[in-house]
């Protein structure tokens, strides 16, 4: 678990700057964070796969970008 923090702490400074501006600048963090994100989340998918195949999933395919509009995706 010790993977996570930056992770959390990127989202929380997130949260709290939740700007264009604020998130170009701090770009690295976001992409350090979304590595360790999908790192985690292949992991589970591998582990998982064990008890119930998932075919080609992907982390990629499971996860959302963070700044993916679909709120008019319906």
């Amino acid at each position: 678990m010790s993977q996570f923090p930056p992770i959390f702490s990127f989202l929380k400074s997130l949260r709290q700057n939740n700007n264009n501006e604020w998130f170009a600048a701090h770009r690295p963090e976001y992409d350090q964070a979304r590595t360790l994100f999908q790192d985690f989340i292949q992991g589970f998918i591998i582990r998982f796969d064990a008890a119930l195949p998932l075919g080609d999933l992907s982390a990629k395919d499971a996860i959302f970008r963070i700044h993916k509009d679909i709120r008019f995706n319906y």
